[in-house]
């Protein structure tokens, strides 16, 4: 915890200090010279989050078609890290502790093992962290490439930059700002591949609980990660939704949430007195795993979280309920998918992801469990 405080402190404090003074240092040696004609070495950077990540796919697909001999690395953080090593058009993935930022040590380490990887192209997909602009500014590439997001400041270390647009689709955001290096992008839909060996390991899990996915079923994920409760619907919503499914339809439904959220599924599944057609997943499952899962499933309904954007990523169809963050930044990616919106004047209230316009979720409280039900019918 005191770590996560002193970076916080670091990048607040510190951090557009240091941006400023290294975006004049990388100014002048930007004159003296030239970007490589053919490019050796690239490095990514996206920290988070995971539905930004996997959002990322068809760019990096791009990337990859552009620089075809080019060794590409992408820097994560534990947030994303196994989403970046599913790309197989990555060559290698460093996993950036968050918590080591606080220690002097594993920071200079960090920045000087940077400079010395003689990258030739950064690319920039941050839209708000400070920290990965100053990754940037270290890695003293030729060509560096981000967004410009009001009142973030990471701009000053990029000579190349793009505005990051709120009236139109993240993924179409990020998809500009790798055109800047000329990189031709095709179809926009995410994929998310998933070895054979991961669907045969998770029916073996999941036959250890009992639980065969041979039947019908779907699944609904409530939560929205540990620092999402806004994003959230309430409990009892769900209690009421999963009450209409189980009257209206044969499906099984499948919960599932992460170590972070096994509260709120144990208050939701405490409504239903084991229930056998209502079944939670183990907590432990891999992303590729969940990826699996979600593939079997007939559809998910979910809060707007990293959970919908894979599902979406293997073509399952997600209900999509979205407060505080605007659907047409941030909605489901394909054909087929259903986003409820909040009816409040207020909402969306998002732009970076993180600024709240108040500390409730009346937005989330105001998509009410009637008119998800009566939406919900048609799928199934």
């Amino acid at each position: 915890m005191r770590s996560k405080k002193a970076f916080k402190l670091i990048d607040k404090y510190v951090g557009i200090f240091l941006l400023f003074y290294l975006g004049i240092l990388l100014k002048i040696m930007d004159l003296f010279r030239r970007p490589k004609e053919n490019p050796k070495k690239i490095l990514i950077i996206k920290l988070s989050a995971m539905g930004d990540t996997v959002l990322l796919e068809p760019v990096v697909r791009g990337i990859r078609a552009k620089y075809k001999k080019a060794w590409i690395q992408a820097i994560s953080t534990d947030i994303n890290k196994s989403i970046w090593e599913n790309m197989e058009e990555i060559d290698e993935v460093f996993n950036l502790k968050i918590s080591g930022l606080a220690n002097p040590i594993y920071l200079l380490k960090l920045l000087i093992e940077l400079k010395n990887s003689s990258f030739d192209i950064v690319f920039n997909f941050d839209q708000w962290l400070r920290i990965s602009g100053l990754l940037t500014a270290f890695s003293f590439a030729r060509i560096r490439i981000g967004f410009k997001s009001r009142g973030q400041y990471n701009s000053f270390t990029f000579n190349k930059k793009v505005l990051l647009d709120d009236k139109i689709h993240e993924i179409e955001n990020f998809a500009r700002l790798a055109e800047k290096a000329g990189v031709e992008i095709g179809s926009l839909k995410p994929e998310f591949k998933v070895s054979a060996k991961y669907s045969k390991k998770l029916k073996n899990k999941l036959l250890e609980q009992n639980i065969n996915l041979e039947i019908n079923y779907m699944v609904i994920h409530p939560g929205c990660g540990k620092n999402g409760w806004q994003r959230a619907w309430p409990e009892d919503y769900y209690q009421q939704l999963i009450e209409f499914i189980l009257l209206n339809s044969s499906l099984k439904i499948i919960l599932t949430g992460g170590s972070d959220e096994k509260d709120i599924l144990d208050t939701i599944t405490g409504y239903f007195k084991e229930n056998p057609r209502i079944i939670t997943v183990d907590e432990n499952l891999s992303i590729y795993e969940v990826a699996e899962l979600l593939r079997g499933a007939k559809l998910l309904v979910s809060g707007n979280t990293g959970i919908m954007h894979l599902a979406a990523a293997v073509s399952t169809i997600c209900i999509a309920l979205h407060g505080p963050t605007n659907s047409l930044r941030w909605g489901p990616i394909g054909s087929g998918h259903l986003v409820i919106k909040s009816s409040l004047d207020c909402s969306p209230c998002l732009n970076l992801g993180f600024e709240y316009g108040c500390n409730t979720r009346d937005c989330m409280d105001s998509i009410k469990p009637e008119d998800v039900s009566e939406k919900l019918k048609g799928y199934i």
